[in-house]
Formats: C-alpha cells, sequence, structure tokens
C-alpha cells in the first residue's frame, strides 16, 4: 500500500540518509541533510514523501522562504506570502516511470493552495528535455526567468493556482506525451544551446557543481540571461507543456 504524505522528521532522515550513501564522495549532502531539516522545523519548507512498502522512495519539498539557500533571495521564485517553490524532487531508481512523482507533486499542490500561497514555480536545467516535456504537461508553462547557474542554463516557469491539481497524471517518462510536446522540448533544447548559451556561458558566475537543478538544495550563484531570444521560445508553445523533474 502505498501512501503520500508530509514527512515526519524519521522520513526525513531515512530520505537524506540514503542521499548521502548514493553520493559518498558529495560531503554536501551532509550539509543539505542539517539545513533541509532544519527548514521543515521552522517552517520555510514542508517536505512531502511517497512510502512503497513501509519505506522513503521518492520525495519533494516546498520551499516557502526567499531565504533558503536554493532560492538565494529570489522572490519571485518564493516569497513566503504567496509564492513557494518545488523544490528537490527526486525518486529511487526502480520506482521511476510509475507515476509516484506526479501523485506527489500535486499533493504539494493542494498543501499550497490550502495554505494561501496562489503561484509555484518551478526550475529545470534547459538541456533536460524529459524533464522539461515533463513540467510543461504538469502546467508549470508561465515563464519566470533564466539564470546560469553552476554553468548550466536553468529555466523557471509558475504554475497559477486555479490550474493546481488539474493537471493529467503523467508518468516519469516523457513515453505518451503529446507529440509536439516531445519534439519541442528537443528542438527548445537544441535551439538554447546554439543561440544563447554560447553568449551567456562566457560570462556566468559559476559556483561548484550541484547535484540535481529542480533538487539543486545548494546556493548557486546566479547570473541573469538577456531575454532577447529566449521569451520567443517559451510563449510560443500557448500553454500547454511544462518542465522539471530531477528524478535521480
Amino acid at each position: 500500500m502505498n501512501e503520500y504524505r508530509k514527512a515526519t522528521l524519521e522520513d526525513l532522515n531515512c530520505l537524506w540518509e540514503y542521499n548521502i550513501a548514493i553520493n559518498p564522495n558529495d560531503p554536501r549532502w551532509i550539509k543539505w541533510k542539517d539545513t533541509y531539516i532544519n527548514y521543515n522545523k521552522t517552517g520555510e519548507a514542508v517536505t512531502f514523501t511517497v512510502i512503497v512498502d513501509n519505506i522513503p522512495v521518492g520525495e519533494g519539498t516546498l520551499l516557502f522562504s526567499s531565504e533558503c539557500s536554493a532560492i538565494n533571495g529570489r522572490t519571485n521564485l518564493a516569497d513566503n506570502s504567496t509564492i513557494a517553490n518545488i523544490n528537490a524532487l527526486r525518486i529511487r531508481k526502480k520506482h521511476e516511470g510509475k507515476g509516484y512523482i506526479s501523485t506527489l507533486v500535486k499533493l504539494m499542490e493542494d498543501y499550497a493552495a490550502q495554505n494561501g500561497y496562489k503561484c509555484l514555480t518551478i526550475g529545470v536545467d534547459a538541456k533536460e528535455t524529459r524533464n522539461l516535456a515533463i513540467y510543461l504537461h504538469w502546467g508549470y508553462n508561465e515563464f519566470v526567468t533564466s539564470e546560469v547557474e553552476d554553468g548550466e542554463l536553468v529555466l523557471y516557469y509558475a504554475k497559477n493556482s486555479v490550474s493546481f491539481g488539474m493537471a493529467k497524471m503523467a508518468s516519469n517518462s516523457i513515453v505518451g506525451f503529446p507529440r509536439f510536446v516531445t519534439r519541442f522540448a528537443r528542438k527548445f533544447s537544441w535551439m538554447v544551446n546554439t543561440t544563447v548559451c554560447r553568449r551567456s556561458m562566457r560570462t556566468a558566475t559559476r559556483s561548484k557543481k550541484a547535484p540535481c537543478r529542480g533538487g539543486n538544495p545548494g546556493r548557486a550563484k546566479t547570473k541573469k540571461l538577456t531575454k532577447s531570444v529566449l521569451p520567443l521560445l517559451y510563449h510560443g508553445i500557448g500553454g500547454t507543456a511544462r518542465s522539471n523533474l530531477c528524478p535521480k
């Protein structure tokens, strides 16, 4: 029997110990464990989890405060009032493609709406076309901003509370998505890499590489991109797809 719920302290410890175990050569995960558990204690964030056979196998965190390290003061991503950010979406490899994450995101959307949040944001590496298509498909299709973080172009999208809980329960696979969504995601990534990245990466502020974008808990030094080409690409999709998952 599967269960979706707010993570208990025991759940959080289990989730983070697993993350630390699969990243043995990256000491940042130990620090992130303390940081995110503290966010849950102070109310700056709430983590939700998927329980399968009494084991937490997936997670997602709602960041409310702009002071959270992954938000880094960007109030257009989270402002502790009406805007929150979906962060650190992860699922164990053997449980991918079963719809657990999409169901968890619906729970997170419902929780946000019940607590007065009108908008949720989510970020994705532009090159992660699979995640890009998933998030667009969930309804995160309002372009917010673009940043270069850790040398990677990151796209941020938003979803209005009117649409919370209305997204189709997409699996963690691009298979079965409308064909144009898949084509758009792939073409979009290619266009970004060939038109924007070459110009922007030269001046991007770089920092230590973090393991996951939609789930990057680390503080990334960011640099806004010039919005010359990107808006034409974003707004040409008519609000049908979405992006960002970080299933690792």
